[in-house]
């Protein structure tokens, strides 16, 4: 049997209308609370572990290849391991979103072991000043930096992620420059959209 390059791949995928990726965000909750965030926080409810594979195993059988998981930040759901673990044995990749806040030496381990392709690092200034700004959170600087460094160091496939706003604007370009120091992807967005801070009484 011939094997197929990426690009008849790609052709044979787009033939079929297959989902070759998918994004879920699997929570709702998270630990900070960004001043840009558009998640809606009166909903509290969130999908069962065993609907979570229900879904995994659907995209799998659609042809699916990876899954972003992202929130709320991701890692604030117990069971989270859980959930990327099954996408994995069932030869789906994994993708995540996360603050980096969560990410310490108790489960960098597992994070290694699920081989993700790719991690996205959201980072908002290049002091605690302007990133706790945005965060609303003390402490939340040195525990994404901290993060940062132990992905590094486990050698984690990962880039960072910046909202571009009036607050933090002048700090884009520093933050760039660490990522080229470090040999990091640098993604700077500058699209705000609106939140979904709404009551649904």
């Amino acid at each position: 049997m011939r094997e197929l390059s990426g690009q008849d791949l790609f052709i044979k995928i787009s033939a079929k209308v297959l989902p070759l990726s998918a994004q879920i965000e699997i929570t709702n909750n998270c630990n900070l609370n960004c001043i840009h965030c558009l998640r809606n926080t009166s909903i509290d409810n969130e999908l069962t572990i065993e609907e979570m594979k229900n879904i995994i195993l659907q995209l799998k059988e659609m042809g699916c290849l990876c899954i972003t998981f992202t929130g709320g930040e991701p890692l604030c759901r117990k069971d989270f391991f859980e959930i990327a673990e099954f996408a994995k044995i069932n030869g789906i990749g994994i993708k995540i979103y996360t603050n980096g806040t969560l990410v310490n030496k108790q489960n960098i381990a597992r994070l290694k072991a699920l081989k993700i392709l790719e991690i996205q690092v959201s980072l908002y200034g290049i002091t605690p000043f302007i990133h706790e700004k945005i965060t609303q959170i003390g402490g939340s600087f040195k525990k994404t930096m901290d993060a940062i460094k132990l992905l590094k160091e486990y050698n984690l496939k990962f880039h960072i992620a910046t909202m571009i706003m009036d607050c933090n604007f002048k700090e884009t370009l520093k933050i760039k420059k660490m990522c080229e120091k470090d040999n990091l992807s640098f993604l700077p967005d500058f699209i705000l959209r609106p939140t979904y801070q709404v009551s649904l009484e």
